[in-house]
């Protein structure tokens, strides 16, 4: 069933979405398709894969407990223990649509960040979003090498490292994409998240 669906999805990309958005002569509705794409960190990522199982607190989004609960049982991928690796893969691939391709390639990749600096005028926005993207990464890394996810919600120390690393260098992410990024680029929010206030 997996190999079916998987199949199936990747025939619908290439033979439409995919298409859809090489044969557009509109630029600014193909660039929010992948704006709205890459804003699943921020959508999914910051609400339903971290905020939930913490307590919801900082996005409205209550936990399966309770709000204001820990709840470990809510973390994405509670059997595998492969919560971490899913944010990191996520994150990745922000970064991949970011720099227009491999991060290896950044320097011959069109992507967000030329757009930015060629709005710009310098590349001051880009590096920092840049930094902040690969800043996560690391960061995501190294909680996955210390444990899973639903530990490190009920442990006090991480969960509070989790918090800093939610305040930190993930929301730059998000919170970059969000209030910098779309706007320089006079893109748009999806519909659903116009009143995301986090």
């Amino acid at each position: 069933d997996l190999t079916t669906t998987t199949a199936s999805l990747k025939n619908a990309w290439a033979s439409s979405f995919k298409a859809s958005m090489k044969a557009s002569t509109d630029q600014k509705a193909t660039l929010n398709k992948v704006t709205d794409g890459m804003y699943y960190l921020a959508d999914v990522g910051k609400e339903e894969k971290i905020d939930r199982p913490m307590g919801g607190g900082r996005t409205n989004t209550p936990p399966s407990c309770g709000a204001g609960n820990v709840c470990p049982q809510d973390v994405e991928a509670f059997y595998s223990k492969t919560s971490f690796e899913h944010l990191i893969t996520n994150t990745e691939s922000f970064q991949t649509l970011f720099f227009g391709g491999p991060v290896a390639d950044k320097a011959t990749n069109i992507g967000f960040d030329d757009w930015i600096i060629a709005k710009d005028g310098n590349s001051t926005f880009a590096d920092t979003m840049a930094s902040n993207i690969a800043d996560t990464l690391t960061k995501l890394k190294d909680f996955k090498t210390n444990g899973t996810l639903q530990d490190c919600v009920v442990d006090d120390n991480c969960k509070q490292e989790l918090e800093n690393f939610y305040n930190g260098s993930f929301a730059d992410v998000t919170r970059g994409l969000r209030d910098t990024m779309l706007p320089k680029l006079n893109l748009n929010r999806p519909q659903k998240s116009a009143a995301d206030a986090d």
